[in-house]
């Protein structure tokens, strides 16, 4: 507290001094609330669908899929078989694919799990069995 009465001493200039600078990173003023933070995630998510990560995926899917077909063991298979099934189950719920696929693909699967461990009915078909139709095409376009 300062005398009235003392006129020598003079006032500290206290509003001068410079202020402690707080911890950690300072603020921009550009902070995104949660709901902007997950609306971006979802957005980066989305664009990353594109070329790279659909190959990725099929690549992997028709993998699963082969290795169902050639899998002798029964718990391997029902491994392969759960996988396959989830990832197609998935994309259609997140309406990535339409029905029209989903059962296509999932009948091809069946195809998959009803043949595995049988050797192939053909050494041009590395996969699942495929229709009767296009083995004739195959063999009319080797004669």
């Amino acid at each position: 507290m300062i005398d009235p009465a003392d006129k020598q001493t003079q006032a500290l200039p206290l509003d001068e001094q410079p202020t402690k600078r707080k911890r950690g990173r300072p603020a921009t003023g550009k902070a995104m609330t949660p709901a902007e933070k997950q609306r971006a995630y979802r957005e980066r998510m989305k664009s990353r669908q594109g070329e790279k990560m659909s190959d990725r995926w099929v690549h992997t899917f028709w993998t699963d899929i082969v290795r169902l077909r050639i899998e002798k063991d029964s718990m391997t298979r029902m491994v392969y078989y759960g996988r396959c099934s989830g990832a197609i189950y998935a994309l259609y719920q997140a309406d990535v694919i339409p029905f029209e696929i989903y059962s296509r693909l999932d009948a091809l699967i069946q195809s998959a799990m009803i043949d595995s461990g049988r050797p192939f009915v053909d050494g041009r078909n590395g996969g699942p069995v495929i229709p009767r139709y296009i083995a004739i095409q195959r063999e009319c376009e080797e004669a």
